[in-house]
């Protein structure tokens, strides 16, 4: 199953971010034009008079404004660019009322978006549509892609599509679907293909009353490399938030990315994990690290709002309340909450997302040389960890711990969120936090494991033969480390 890697090159795989792969050629979904509204006429008004036919008698369909009977999703993931094609396909009932998210889809911030189309069907004609994007431009705020259509006047009885492509410049580690929008839906598919490089699980977060079946289509390496999912007679969840997190009770597909194949030519090859909370905290870590990388005007303004404060919680405290009360939030459909540019260019507009309101605080205490740490917070209200499937996607919001033993809590993106307290609103929460030091003290337990491995491995290699064997090996001495803080905070 495996070959043999020497240990060090494993090792250095095992514990630090990068890998070395090799992605085997193939097609792309997205060449193979999944894109619905960018097809022939004919092919669309054949496409859309099977939907029509299929889902004539659609629940809900007498009470909405538009209905969607057809929703698709598909993610084509490489090494290094991941492209998604949605498609959707509207019966319209009340043109006056139509949600903007029905007729313009969003995208993150993240992402490109690279060909767009949409269409009008109306009494066995079809109009085809071109869109155009708009795109912030710095230093204005994190907005999302947005795909904006020229709609005809819209009529009772039409049915309306479109289809768009993002990419995105990297796999994607953790990422969820919704399977509704504002409006119901009768049919939602979901279809992942991977370069065979990245081992990824669905769920269908909807309980069984959705019908959600899946199915696995291609193997490559060992594992699942193709999948295709459905829900079937969702309902309409008028208040869904705009991104993640979404309830508990609204139906979702949850991709999660929970190993990377690693191909060394002429060494070895071996499947390397990615889950588990040691790896969630280091990665915090590392973000944490990466944000106290100051430059000169964040580290001016850092001392000039902690100059009159005599003690690490004042600072704090007067820290906290600058991003949070002077930072204006950028809220609203068309940003992107978890958009993360650098504390410059957000001290430079005044105006941030909540993912770079807590960077830019992070990287306010560092460069006062105070104690902060990114925290990963699930809010009381979705219940309990995961603890299944141990990634990013069981946390729900951001927090930044100060102090040790005596720990002070900072979410300045929270309206109701008061210094050393998370926001009332939240309840108890879940939150995990990696320790003081976490970098330092990973890589200096690299080494150690390293150097027992290399004389274990040269007293005799075949010990070592298996990869399986030698994780596991790591593992067992890892978890004998403190690497994080699993707390519950807040609430009564």
């Amino acid at each position: 199953m495996f070959r043999r890697i020497p240990v060090a090159i494993l090792l250095g795989l095992f514990f630090l971010t990068g890998f070395a792969a090799t992605a085997a050629s193939q097609d792309s979904p997205v060449q193979k034009n999944w894109a619905i509204a960018q097809r022939p006429a004919d092919q669309i008004i054949a496409f859309v008079d099977r939907v029509m036919k299929a889902e004539k008698d659609a629940p809900g369909a007498q009470e909405a404004p538009v209905v969607v009977l057809y929703q698709q999703v598909f993610a084509d993931i490489g090494l290094k660019e991941t492209k998604i094609c949605r498609n959707a396909i509207l019966s319209v009932k009340d043109p006056s009322i139509l949600p903007e998210r029905a007729l313009h889809p969003f995208t993150t911030s993240k992402g490109e978006i690279i060909a767009m189309g949409a269409f009008v069907y109306r009494g066995g004609k079809l109009i085809q549509l071109h869109g155009r994007e708009l795109k912030s431009i710095p230093p204005d705020p994190p907005r999302r892609g947005q795909a904006l259509f020229s709609w005809p006047d819209l009529k009772p009885g039409d049915v309306i599509g479109w289809s768009i492509t993002v990419s995105y410049p990297d796999a994607i580690y953790t990422r969820v679907v919704p399977a509704v929008t504002k409006v119901p839906v009768v049919r939602s598919n979901f279809r992942l293909v991977t370069s065979g490089y990245h081992a990824y699980k669905i769920f269908g977060r909807n309980g069984e009353k959705y019908d959600f079946k899946l199915k696995v289509e291609g193997w490559k390496n060992d594992m699942p490399a193709e999948y295709s999912a459905s829900m079937n007679y969702l309902p309409a969840f008028p208040d869904l938030p705009l991104s993640p997190p979404y309830g508990a009770d609204v139906p979702a597909f949850v991709i999660v990315d929970v190993g990377r194949y690693t191909t060394l030519p002429g060494v070895g090859r071996g499947w390397i994990p990615t889950t588990g909370w040691r790896r969630v905290a280091r990665h915090f870590a590392f973000v944490e690290e990466a944000a106290g990388v100051a430059s000169v005007g964040v580290i001016d303004k850092a001392r000039e709002l902690t100059a009159s404060a005599t003690t690490d919680a004042a600072k704090e405290a007067l820290i906290f309340d600058f991003v949070k009360n002077e930072v204006k939030s950028a809220r609203g459909p068309e940003y992107d909450r978890f958009s993360q540019r650098e504390a410059p260019e957000v001290l430079k507009s005044m105006v941030a997302s909540d993912a770079e309101k807590i960077l830019l605080m992070e990287s306010l205490l560092q460069a006062v040389k105070l104690d902060g740490r990114i925290a990963g917070v699930r809010r009381q209200e979705y219940g309990a960890l995961n603890t299944d499937l141990p990634g990013y996607q069981n946390f729900t919001d951001f927090a930044v711990r100060c102090g040790e033993d005596d720990p002070r809590w900072y979410v300045p993106y929270a309206d109701d969120a008061t210094a050393g307290k998370l926001p009332p609103s939240w309840g108890r929460c879940i939150v995990l936090s990696p320790v003081a030091g976490l970098m330092q003290q990973a890589f200096e337990f690299n080494m150690k494991v390293q150097q027992k491995m290399s004389e274990a491995y040269q007293e005799d290699a075949m010990a070592l033969a298996n990869v399986d064997d030698l994780i596991e090996r790591v593992d067992r001495a890892a978890k004998k480390e403190k690497w994080y803080r699993l707390e519950k905070v807040g609430g009564n």
